[in-house]
């Protein structure tokens, strides 16, 4: 999934890359997230920005704040396989908790 974003990432001109940073510093476009450093983005190459989303943010959160800032800066056409992403995400989290929560009750039943 990171590779997806570095992807994205890679889809944005010069200019869309520079507002991308932007807005990961602007604590209004973050709402409860911190907001990323400007000696950190100054010089940054897209790999090194999804390596801080990341290592900041966690994987979901970054998904939707990638999302969140393609909207931003008016690139929603690279938002349909980003979100693909982040369904496939939630569903794969979500049947993992089905699988615990079947052992767990199969171990009470049996138990």
């Amino acid at each position: 999934m990171t590779e997806d974003i570095l992807n994205t990432l890679d889809e944005l001109s010069e200019e869309e890359f520079e507002r991308f940073k932007w807005f990961l510093q602007q604590p209004e476009n973050l709402p409860a997230l911190p907001t990323l450093k400007k000696k950190d983005l100054e010089k940054a190459k897209r790999l090194e920005v999804v390596d801080l989303m990341i290592k900041t943010y966690a994987l979901l959160p970054c998904l939707e704040l990638t999302l969140h800032v393609l909207k931003k800066i008016y690139r929603n056409d690279l938002q349909p396989a980003l979100f693909q992403e982040m369904l496939s995400f939630h569903r794969a989290a979500y049947l993992s908790s089905c699988r615990r929560q079947s052992c767990v009750l199969t171990a009470v039943w049996s138990g």
